[in-house]
C-alpha cells in the first residue's frame, strides 16, 4: 500500500513539472508577438507598411494611378507679352483639363525668355498642350514626359538642346485660279501641324491680279508638307476648296493650276492642266475622295486598291479634263480593259496600283 502511495505521489509531481514547461498561448505564443498572423499585418508584413500591394505604391509614386508632377518649359522666341499654356487630355470622348479654361494658365517667367508651368498627371498618354499669348498660339502639341523643354514648337530633352533650336523661314506662292476670296495656307511637319486648320490667310503679291504668298517659320523642314484652301469650315476634297497635299521642294515654290514651278514666269507661261486629279469610279460613286498627292517633283501620285470589275477615270474635280482609256499606259497594261462604256477604264485584275501623272500628262502605272 505504501508503494502505491509513493508511485501516485511521484506521478503527480511529474505532471506538475510538465505543466510548468508548456508556454501559455496568451503570453508568448505564435499568434501575438512574432508569429505569422497578427504581426505580419501590423508591424512589417506584406500588407500595410512595406509590401507591394496596397498603400505605399499608391501614395508614394510607385504604382498605377499615381499622380506625377511635370514642369513644362517654353522659350518665348516670339516675344509675347503674355505667355499661357493650355493642357488637356481627350479620352473616351471626355476631356480632362490640367490648366484653367482657354487660353489656359499663365506661365511663370524665368530668365532669358524662358517660362515654366507645373501640373500633375497620372498618365501622359495622349496629353496635348498649346502655348499662346491669348491671340497667337502654337499648333496642338503632343506632350512627351522625356522632353519638357519647348522651343519653336519642338520639344527637347534638355535646356541646352532647346537653346540651339532655330527657325527655318519658308516662302511659298499660290496662283488663285479658283477665284477664292481669301486663299489660306496650311502646313505640317513630322513634329506636327505648323498652323491650325484651316490655315492662315495669305497676302496678295503686289502688282499681281491672282498671285498670293506667305512666309512662315518652321522649326524643321523634315517632312514639311502643305496645301492651299479657301479657309472655310473643315474643307474637303468633295467640295473642292483645297488643293492636293504638296511635298515641300525648295527649288519649286510657285504653285499654279495644280503644278509646282521654279519661277512665277515659268508658271505663267505653262498652260498644262494635268493636275488636281482624282481616281473617280464605280468604287466611290464617281466622287472625289481618292485625291492624288503632288510630290516634290511636281508629279501627281496616288496608290489605291481596286477590285476587279471597277470602272473609273483619272479626272479633275469638275470633269473639265481626264486621262482616259486612250492613254498608252492603260492600253499596254493587261490589268485594265480600255474599251468600256463612256471611255471608262475597267479593272481586269484586282490589286493595289500606284498611278503617277507628270505635269505634261504622261501616265505610268505600277502594280504593288
Amino acid at each position: 500500500m505504501k508503494k502505491i502511495l509513493i508511485f501516485i505521489l511521484v506521478f503527480m509531481l511529474a505532471l506538475a513539472t510538465l505543466a510548468s514547461c508548456t508556454p501559455d498561448n496568451s503570453q508568448g505564443g505564435n499568434n501575438d508577438q512574432g508569429g505569422n498572423n497578427d504581426q505580419d499585418n501590423d508591424q512589417g508584413g506584406n500588407n500595410d507598411q512595406g509590401g507591394s500591394d496596397n498603400n505605399d505604391d499608391t501614395n508614394q509614386g510607385g504604382g498605377d494611378g499615381t499622380a506625377q508632377t511635370y514642369t513644362v518649359n517654353f522659350k518665348n522666341n516670339a516675344s509675347w507679352t503674355t505667355v499661357n499654356v493650355y493642357i488637356w487630355l481627350t479620352a473616351n470622348e471626355t476631356d480632362t483639363y490640367f490648366t484653367e479654361v482657354w487660353p489656359g494658365s499663365a506661365m511663370t517667367e524665368g530668365e532669358d525668355g524662358w517660362y515654366s508651368f507645373s501640373f500633375e498627371c497620372e498618365s501622359t498618354d495622349g496629353v496635348k498642350l498649346i502655348f499662346n499669348d491669348g491671340t497667337n498660339q502654337t499648333a496642338d502639341l503632343l506632350f512627351d514626359a522625356e522632353k519638357l523643354w519647348w522651343a519653336n514648337s519642338v520639344a527637347y530633352a534638355s535646356k541646352a538642346e532647346a537653346e540651339q533650336s532655330h527657325f527655318e523661314s519658308v516662302t511659298v506662292y499660290y496662283k488663285n485660279t479658283t477665284g477664292w476670296e481669301a486663299p489660306h495656307f496650311h502646313a505640317w511637319t513630322t513634329a506636327g501641324a505648323v498652323n491650325s486648320w484651316p490655315g492662315v490667310p495669305m497676302t496678295k503679291v503686289e502688282g499681281s491680279d491672282d498671285w498670293y504668298s506667305i512666309t512662315c517659320d518652321v522649326a524643321s523642314l523634315d517632312g514639311l508638307g502643305y496645301l492651299f484652301g479657301d479657309g472655310s469650315g473643315e474643307g474637303s476634297a468633295a467640295t473642292g476648296n483645297q488643293t492636293s497635299d504638296i511635298v515641300y521642294n525648295s527649288s519649286k515654290l510657285y504653285y499654279a493650276g495644280g503644278n509646282l514651278y521654279a519661277t512665277m514666269e515659268e508658271a505663267e507661261s505653262d498652260k498644262v492642266e494635268y493636275a488636281d486629279l482624282y481616281i473617280r469610279g464605280s468604287h466611290n460613286n464617281w466622287g472625289t475622295d481618292s485625291r492624288f498627292t503632288l510630290d516634290a517633283n511636281g508629279n501627281s501620285v496616288i496608290t489605291v486598291t481596286l477590285s476587279a470589275g471597277v470602272q473609273f477615270k483619272i479626272a479633275n474635280g469638275n470633269w473639265s479634263y481626264d486621262i482616259n482609256y486612250t492613254n498608252t499606259a492603260f492600253q499596254s497594261n493587261s490589268s485594265f480593259d480600255w474599251g468600256t462604256d463612256n471611255n471608262n477604264v475597267k479593272v481586269v485584275t484586282a490589286g493595289t496600283y500606284t498611278f503617277t501623272v507628270t505635269p505634261d500628262g504622261t501616265l505610268t502605272i505600277e502594280k504593288n
